[in-house]
């Protein structure tokens, strides 16, 4: 038995992610970004691909849903003060425990990836006080016009990009001994087609995770 790796649990969160897609097109032929797909659709299928490691790999570990922050802190011998940023009080999405029960990951799910201000500091405080690392999860999505798959994706890499710039800088700025890796899932294009639609969309999209860690060495 053995606790899966930091790559395996990135690729079951992008793998979920791509699921609740495959999922939502046939049920209501969209985009799980759209403002009628529920965000708790996509952390049930990113619970759900997760938990499947536990077969794949023959994983030992633990996993819950809207864990309590506060306890979560407090488990990882912090004492933790009311940080309105960080909403201590709150719950986290997802968390992984190791094979000694002990808190090792917090993903959070966002549909909208321009969202991430609301956990992005609540992460960097966890990694902070020992998590060993955390996960923003989301996806994005880029229209293809023209039929010029190319230049749809072209833009959907370029604002990825600025994401993962931006929420580089946001951690930088908070604690300087962390930092932001990019893990993103495949560029795939997405047709939508049905009696819901006026005429055809069609989109290149990609799930994404961005991992909080320390620094090697601190």
């Amino acid at each position: 038995m053995r606790e899966p790796t930091r790559s395996e649990v990135i690729n079951a969160v992008n793998q979920g992610i791509r699921k609740a897609q495959e999922d939502y097109k046939k049920a209501y032929m969209s985009d799980i970004s759209s403002r009628y797909a529920p965000e708790y659709l996509v952390t049930v299928y990113v619970f759900q691909s997760i938990l499947e490691l536990k077969e794949q790999c023959d994983c030992t570990y633990g996993l819950s849903l809207e864990e309590p922050v506060y306890e979560l802190a407090r488990s990882l011998g912090a004492r933790p003060r009311y940080l309105q940023e960080a909403r201590v009080y709150g719950r986290c999405d997802l968390l992984l425990r190791n094979i000694e029960e002990k808190p090792r990951a917090v993903i959070e799910v966002k549909k909208y990836a321009w969202d991430y201000f609301w956990d992005l500091p609540r992460l960097s405080y966890l990694v902070k006080k020992g998590l060993e690392f955390g996960v923003f999860a989301s996806c994005w999505f880029e229209e293809i016009e023209d039929n010029n798959q190319k230049d749809a994706e072209d833009r959907l890499k370029e604002e990825i990009q600025c994401i993962y710039e931006h929420i580089k800088e946001d951690v930088r700025r908070r604690y300087d001994r962390l930092i932001v890796e990019r893990e993103l899932g495949n560029i795939e294009r997405l047709l939508l087609e049905g009696e819901t639609l006026s005429q055809k969309e069609e989109w290149m999209w990609c799930p994404m995770c961005f991992v909080i860690r320390a620094k090697p060495n601190h």
